[in-house]
């Protein structure tokens, strides 16, 4: 009579409470000293072998995330097979990315744009002058 009924416990969180966790997460990263900026991804043709000798030249091949400043077929494809090594583009970049994996391995001007991301967690809205 009283059966099992679908149930959905999603709970969305708030942006500003995933902009810090984000903030935070990448901070504690810089102060372990585990953030690396490497340039020379393979760009021309995929290769697991040279995306592998670059990560093992940073000491970072047993456990890294890759961040582009922007979704790159050609990267992606020549890290898919690495054990425990993920690459994702700056704008899909998420604290639970950042705390999965030991080593942040930036490009440079994916490294470049962070720096020059808001970090501040008022909203648009309340940075306008007229708001206090």
């Amino acid at each position: 009579m009283f059966g099992p009924r679908p149930r959905s416990f999603y709970c969305s969180i708030p942006a500003k409470q995933r902009r810090a966790a984000l903030a935070s997460a990448l901070f504690a990263k810089l102060q372990d000293g585990e953030v690396i900026v490497v340039d020379g991804l393979p760009s021309q043709t995929p290769s697991t072998k040279d995306a592998h000798k670059l990560l093992c030249a940073v000491d970072a091949q047993d456990s890294a995330l890759i961040i582009t400043h922007k979704h790159d077929p050609i990267a992606y494809r020549s890290v898919r097979n690495l054990a425990n090594v993920d690459i994702m583009p700056l704008s899909d970049l998420n604290a639970h990315a950042v705390l999965l994996r030991r080593h942040l391995v930036f490009t440079p001007l994916a490294f470049d744009q962070l720096l020059a991301k808001d970090w501040s967690t008022k909203t648009k809205k309340d940075r306008e002058p007229g708001n206090v």
